[in-house]
């Protein structure tokens, strides 16, 4: 392969990534910026609010997909790795809800080993 296809091939993977990228950006920078410029309005905050009841529903839809048997295992398997699995949920669960801290800070003190 010449360094002449190299090239080509590095420019089109580049053009084709910003051809997906960017018209999302450009709409998310618009919308942005005309929520910011009318935030106060009584209209924004209703849609907010409404909005609000969905994305707990949303994020709370994806945690039960989440708990199967593949993250959890069954208590058919093993019933103390099932129930470490569940106090373990329960336990980052509700210290995050106590504290006040940030889920990422649960995931980023779990993956140290």
């Amino acid at each position: 392969m010449s360094s002449c296809n190299v090239w080509a091939t590095v420019l089109g993977s580049v053009l084709a990534s910003l051809s997906i990228m960017w018209p999302s950006f450009i709409l998310m920078i618009s919308i942005s910026h005309y929520l910011l410029t009318h935030k106060d309005a009584p209209w924004v905050k209703n849609v907010f609010a409404a909005l609000r009841p969905a994305i707990i529903g949303l994020i709370a839809a994806a945690a039960l997909l989440l708990m199967n048997k593949e993250n959890f295992g069954t208590p058919a398997q093993s019933i103390p790795y099932f129930i470490m699995s569940i106090a373990l949920c329960m336990t980052v669960f509700f210290a995050t809800l106590r504290y006040k801290d940030h889920p990422i800070l649960a995931m980023l003190a779990g993956s140290w080993d």
